[in-house]
């Protein structure tokens, strides 16, 4: 094969390569939008046996939202503090779970309000 023949070859399909990385997203589909949760698990989020689990877990996220934080890009004195809190935190939210003996279909509620945001949680204190 000649040198020329491999250009012809392999320009083409170099440039259909960077034709498909056009946009933010290097030409893969966008990122899905928030997690919607459905209208049972938010009215369950709102029952008093969910609470007590809704406000562990807004406790943990707060934690945890803390233990990434870092002060002019360094770690700061405090880590260890900080691991400490966002592991009993996340204990903490182990053991309500386990206290409130869920039954599968609250289980499966339970998922569904883990994965909401921070203001759907909130909304559903009544906050």
């Amino acid at each position: 094969m000649r040198p020329n023949t491999a250009a012809r070859i392999l320009a083409p399909l170099a440039l259909a390569f960077l034709a498909s990385c056009d946009g933010t997203t290097g030409g893969y589909p966008p990122p899905p939008g928030p997690y919607e949760a459905s209208p049972a698990a938010v009215a369950a989020a709102k029952q008093p046996k969910f609470k007590p689990l809704v406000k562990a877990l807004m406790e943990q996220r707060k934690a945890s939202a803390a233990l990434g934080e870092r002060v002019g890009g360094q770690i700061p004195k405090d880590y260890g503090a900080r691991f400490a809190k966002a592991n009993a935190a996340s204990d903490a939210v182990t053991k309500a779970v386990a206290a409130a003996q869920l039954t599968p279909e609250e289980t499966a509620q339970w998922q569904q309000i883990s994965s909401m945001t921070d203001e759907q949680l909130q909304a559903a204190l009544g906050g």
